[in-house]
């Protein structure tokens, strides 16, 4: 069935896609934040949602690049910060990771403790 993308809808695919995300089925989120995506570019939950789907099932590349439109969105994210770090440790790139990581402890209010650890290690090499 063909849904066009009026505003409302818009908003449906976003909820159906963190509904898939919060129970870890990325895979079914992907194709409903990629419609609002596509959509709506500046919507930033939507990107953000689509970048950490893509990072759950290890295309890290799409992850990196929708993550850095999220930066340029909101350069304040620091879940886009954090899912950049994490992205590029996963991809064994460590410097780009720290820095990605520090600036996500700069801008979260109450940091993630694994990666507050995962900076000890990537300072100590």
């Amino acid at each position: 069935q063909q849904v066009s993308l009026a505003p409302d809808s818009l908003n449906s695919y976003s909820e159906r896609g963190r509904f898939y995300y919060r129970t870890g089925n990325f895979k079914a989120a992907i194709p409903d934040f990629e419609k609002v995506y596509q959509a709506a570019p500046y919507n930033e939950t939507a990107a953000l949602g689509l970048a950490q789907s893509y990072q759950g099932i290890q295309l890290y590349q799409n992850a990196l690049d929708v993550f850095q439109h999220v930066i340029k969105l909101n350069p304040h994210s620091a879940d886009a910060f954090r899912g950049l770090g994490e992205v590029n440790d996963a991809m064994g790139n460590t410097v780009s990771a720290l820095q990605n990581y520090q600036q996500y402890l700069n801008l979260a209010t109450d940091p993630d403790a694994a990666i507050v650890e995962r900076v000890k290690q990537l300072q100590a090499g």
